[in-house]
């Protein structure tokens, strides 16, 4: 079964289930050498490089009821209402709204660990104005340049990784979003929540953060 579309960037990559009990696994018909073997579909691969194990893997949604996932949502609410204040509370007056959902996945610690995670996504897409968001990245070539200077000159190469990032992100001042609060929220009737910041989702969260 292929992984992407047939436009898209993972056009070659497929998901492959063995007949035989074996685990299923995905392969990318652009790394690997494989041969037809005749007798209906059997086809054989061959590695040229081993993979990178995967350190994420996301929550099917009729899993999303289960204590950890219940546990994880009420850890992002807390977050986001409470720790950051990311989120004001307002009267229902009818104004468009933008809907969310909760993305969750399993996460795979250096020691080994499995926690499941949370996020509040807002449904961007939903939003009609336009807004800028163009927050350009550090290309792979500007990176391996730094790697490869670094490495001349025998310099230490230090990242960081900031927690809850979009959520810290510049006020949200120039125009008012609404969205709708996940029902986990337990949001009063007659409430919404106006943004005081971006959330995950909004067309410019990375840029203003």
């Amino acid at each position: 079964k292929r992984v992407g579309s047939v436009n898209g960037k993972y056009v070659n990559t497929f998901n492959v289930y063995p007949r035989h009990g074996e685990a299923p696994y995905s392969v990318d018909l652009d790394r690997v050498e494989y041969q037809k073997l005749g007798g209906g579909e059997q086809v054989n691969f061959t590695q040229e490089d081993s993979e990178a194990e995967c350190l994420m893997e996301m929550v099917p949604y009729h899993l999303h009821g289960n204590q950890e996932c219940i546990e994880a949502k009420r850890e992002e609410l807390d977050k986001i209402i409470n720790k950051y204040k990311a989120v004001e509370e307002v009267d229902d007056d009818g104004q468009v709204r933008i809907s969310t959902k909760f993305v969750m996945w399993y996460k795979k610690s250096s020691d080994g660990s499995i926690k499941t995670r949370s996020r509040l996504v807002c449904r961007g897409f939903e939003e009609v104005c336009k807004v800028d968001s163009d927050s350009p990245t550090m290309e792979a070539s500007s990176v391996k340049i730094i790697m490869a200077y670094a490495r001349a000159k025998d310099m230490k190469i230090i990242s960081a990784d900031v927690k809850a990032a979009f959520l810290q992100g510049l006020p949200l001042t120039e125009r008012t979003v609404y969205v709708q609060p996940p029902k986990e929220a337990n949001v009063k009737e007659g409430k919404i929540w106006k943004l005081r910041v971006s959330l995950y989702g909004l067309q410019d969260a990375s840029l203003r953060f």
